[in-house]
């Protein structure tokens, strides 16, 4: 049998959480960073070729920056090239 647990969240955190929360999807929704911010296009990654998302590139903030980066960076990007090579080596 399943035990579901009763979480209590102090509403003072609650409100600075979700305020946090606001302000990083809006820093993604940037007018200033992107070109038609509120539309899925995923050219605008490939037009833009010059960005650095291991950097100081705030555009790409779920990932962080300097000291308080990623740490999964290095794997996430590892473990994506493994799939590709993998993938293409069936399908040639």
């Amino acid at each position: 049998m399943l035990r579901q647990q009763l979480i209590v969240i102090n509403p003072r955190t609650l409100s600075t959480l979700v305020s946090e929360l606001k302000s990083i999807e809006s820093a993604g929704k940037d007018a200033d960073s992107w070109e038609n911010p509120w539309e899925y296009n995923p050219e605008s990654f490939v037009a833009n070729a010059s960005f650095d998302f291991k950097g100081q590139d705030f555009r790409f903030l779920p990932f962080g920056g300097g000291r308080k980066g990623c740490p999964g960076l290095s794997f996430g990007l590892a473990s994506v090239k493994i799939s590709l090579a993998r993938l293409l080596y069936h399908f040639d």
